[in-house]
């Protein structure tokens, strides 16, 4: 990779592409370590990523799930990253990344029936919705409060560290987490005992219905590396180029004992924070529309591919349909799954069950059991 086609802490966002997919630096797709074909998956995750939104909030609306967040215009700073990860590195995320879930490999029949609390879902409807996390895919749970997450990505690089593997930690928040207090505990840790975590932030603009501007006086959030003694680039994070570029150079750095990045992705919340939340109450629409006219990740992607003869309407047509059919499939697969049943209340919670709770599942099956005679509840296969 041609780590001179950027460099930390500039006062302009990193871009290698405009707003018309036009190059605006001399590179080539080589130059930044992909393949055509590589580019041409992560665009099809980006529009998975924007249909998958649509889909969750048609659930939502229809009663089907109680809770959704959108990652509409965020679909390149998700992706893009990702995909600069290995497999066995490990993912703590914010409240926005479906994309990542995606490009690791979360099952979509698993994000929607996690929204759903169906039996199909890995964490069997305890958590909240639209709150994913897959064990096996080294992907931890969403916690609600902002920021708790920095720390523990701190706390998982020290854990590598102590172990010698050459596992990375990457850890997504968004601008608001950068007022926490976890922001500083979290980066001073990961610095003085040098751990493998690239911290990415996605600053949306605004943090539920608090803008950029009310949360820090710095701009870029970026250069508060500086204070840290680490590297801080500020990046573009509506073109999927820059967003893979430099994580890469930060998690190659981290993999070869380099110690933590920051990195700040620019990007923009086209939808509200959540479905509990209407942002025409803060945030002026024209703001929104100039985001979408200017910056959209994907028509930027898409003109990309476009102008160097890689893509055409004929692809265009055939992989929104490809993404359609994905997605109704896995919708189907979720809402065939039943709710989780009674027996599994204790299950993941502990190593073994203790007799006094033995005796309480029980007597809830026996008690289960007559609701489902009496049809208070229905009945569990």
């Amino acid at each position: 990779m041609k780590t001179q086609l950027f460099e930390p802490f500039t006062l302009e966002p990193i871009r290698f592409i405009g707003s018309e997919g036009e190059p605006l630096v001399e590179f080539s797709l080589e130059d930044i370590g992909l393949t055509v074909d590589e580019l041409k998956e992560i665009y099809y995750y980006m529009v998975l990523v924007r249909r998958f939104d649509d889909k969750g909030m048609i659930l939502t609306r229809s009663g089907k799930a109680a809770f959704y967040v959108e990652a509409k215009g965020q679909e390149a700073a998700q992706v893009a990253s990702a995909w600069a990860f290995d497999k066995k590195d490990w993912i703590i995320p914010a409240h926005r990344e479906h994309g990542v879930y995606m490009v690791r490999g979360y099952p979509l029949e698993e994000m929607f029936a996690q929204l759903m609390g169906r039996s199909l879902d890995p964490n069997k409807g305890r958590q909240m919705p639209a709150h994913w996390g897959k064990r096996d895919l080294k992907i931890l749970t969403i916690s609600s409060p902002v920021g708790n997450q920095i720390p523990q990505a701190a706390g998982i690089g020290m854990a590598i560290n102590y172990r010698k593997t050459d596992e990375v930690v990457g850890v997504y928040f968004g601008d608001g987490a950068v007022s926490q207090g976890d922001f500083h505990v979290g980066l001073n840790f990961a610095v003085v005992f040098n751990t493998p975590v690239v911290f990415m932030c996605q600053n949306n603009q605004w943090a539920i219905s608090v803008p950029r501007y009310r949360q820090t006086a710095e701009l870029p959030i970026a250069h508060r590396a500086k204070g840290y003694g680490i590297e801080g680039f500020y990046v573009d994070g509506n073109d999927p180029l820059a967003v893979y570029a430099v994580t890469k150079y930060a998690v190659d750095k981290a993999r070869n004992g380099g110690g933590p990045t920051l990195i700040e992705f620019l990007t923009y919340r086209y939808g509200a924070h959540s479905t509990a939340d209407d942002p025409k109450r803060y945030r002026n629409e024209e703001e929104v529309e100039t985001w979408k006219k200017l910056w959209d990740p994907l028509k930027r992607t898409r003109l990309f591919l476009e102008r160097n003869g890689w893509w055409n309407e004929k692809a265009e047509e055939l992989l929104w349909k490809r993404v359609e059919d994905e997605l109704n499939r896995a919708i189907e697969i979720a809402e065939q799954s039943p709710p989780p049943g009674p027996e599994t209340t204790f299950e993941d919670v502990f190593s073994y069950i203790p007799d006094f709770l033995k005796e309480e599942m029980e007597e809830l099956l026996e008690e289960w059991k007559e609701r489902e005679r009496l049809g208070l509840v229905k009945k569990h296969h």
